[in-house]
């Protein structure tokens, strides 16, 4: 997920210490996971928020998949 989310800010066109909103969403591993690890998640991607996918309608989004497991992200830059 850490990787994901970075790789979406640089799609995004966010300089490397750009404060973010994050959003994640996806299957119930993937729900479980950020969930348990959302602290180090923020910490890792500089994530000032932590919100639902409605909030970050207007930042960019991105999706991943594993073999199992898939995802939805949305990142936004913090004014």
């Amino acid at each position: 997920l850490v990787r994901s989310v970075q790789d979406a800010r640089k799609q995004a066109g966010l300089d490397i210490a750009d404060r973010i909103e994050l959003a994640i969403e996806g299957s119930d591993l993937v729900t479980k996971a950020s969930q348990q690890y959302r602290e180090f998640i923020m910490a890792e991607t500089l994530a000032n928020r932590w919100r639902s996918m409605s909030n970050l309608a207007d930042g960019f989004s991105t999706e991943g998949k594993t073999d199992d497991e898939s995802w939805r992200l949305a990142v936004r830059k913090v004014s």
